[in-house]
């Protein structure tokens, strides 16, 4: 094949595609995939990764079902399609290092949560007051 050859080729091909039928999914879609500059089915990676390292700690965990075991009440648990929220107590919290009032329902989750928490993380920006050290502590302010 020269490539006079491959080039009909292509654009046969690149014609197919382009005429397909309407229920021809959008995944499939030559013309939704050059409309998106290839960017249409290009997958979250990092979001992936993330999730599979997760899942793997809430597998070690126990599931579900382990971590209403180990938190116990007043934790409690909500579930949906998207993942999980843990509510810790009947109603938010509000600490203060300061005046001494400790939430120990947060610093409970905040253990069983540490393993998978961000550690190394950007300075919040600085019109915040925050830089590398502070961002740090605030991150770990309930171990």
């Amino acid at each position: 094949m020269n490539g006079g050859d491959i080039k009909t080729v292509f654009s046969s091909i690149v014609s197919a595609l382009s005429s397909a039928s309407a229920d021809l999914p959008s995944m499939l879609s030559y013309k939704t995939i050059a409309d998106g500059e290839s960017l249409y089915n290009t997958p979250p990676c990092f979001g992936i990764y993330i999730l599979g390292l997760v899942l793997k700690w809430l597998k070690k965990a126990g599931g579900v079902s382990g971590l209403r075991d180990q938190l116990g009440e007043p934790f409690r648990f909500f579930e949906f399609d998207g993942g999980l929220l843990i509510q810790a107590g009947p109603m938010p919290q509000m600490g203060d290092s300061n005046r001494e009032l400790s939430v120990p329902e947060y610093r409970r989750l905040a253990q069983l949560l540490k393993s998978i928490r961000v550690t190394d993380h950007k300075a919040f920006p600085a019109w915040s007051g925050f830089d590398a050290g502070r961002t740090t502590s605030w991150l770990a302010r309930f171990d």
